[in-house]
């Protein structure tokens, strides 16, 4: 089915999102039970840093398939904490402040995801600090959460 049949819609400030997580040193850290100490900023990464969650209202077949790979893990945040992000700002080269950047949750379906959305920043986090601190505050809330699927690692911890 083509993604155009389907409408793009609001992201609601209630709903979940899911992030894939690699599994690997630089995107986690986890205790020797697998409970997630530590997420790496690397978790959010996008070349057009923009980085692509999944509406769990929209997945149909939940956070699991929401894997990019079967080894990854999958992390939760929510639409309202993300929009709730203060704090990402950007400065000129004297410190000056230049604009507060606000964060948002968009519907961006793809052909294989109709629930695919972005994070994105307005105006663009185009400065290395303002992403790196956009990522650091998108680990954060990622991180109150803890594992909504386990990745490989984490997995074998279990057993």
């Amino acid at each position: 089915m083509a993604v155009d049949a389907k409408p793009i819609t609001h992201v609601l400030d209630r709903e979940l999102l899911y992030r894939s997580v690699r599994d690997a040193d630089d995107h986690h850290s986890c205790d020797s039970d697998g409970k997630l100490i530590r997420l790496g900023q690397s978790t959010f990464n996008d070349p057009e840093r923009k980085p692509s969650v999944s509406r769990a209202d929209l997945c149909v077949l939940g956070s699991e398939a929401s894997r990019l790979a079967p080894e990854h893990g999958v992390v939760t945040l929510s639409a309202v904490e993300v929009r709730g992000i203060a704090g990402v700002i950007s400065n000129n080269s004297k410190g000056k402040l230049l604009f507060v950047h606000n964060v948002d949750v968009v519907h961006v379906p793809v052909e294989e995801n109709y629930a695919h959305g972005q994070i994105e920043s307005s105006p663009h986090a185009s400065s290395d600090g303002a992403w790196k601190k956009l990522k650091e505050a998108l680990c954060q809330i990622a991180l109150m959460r803890g594992w909504t699927c386990p990745p490989a690692s984490s997995r074998n911890m279990r057993q």
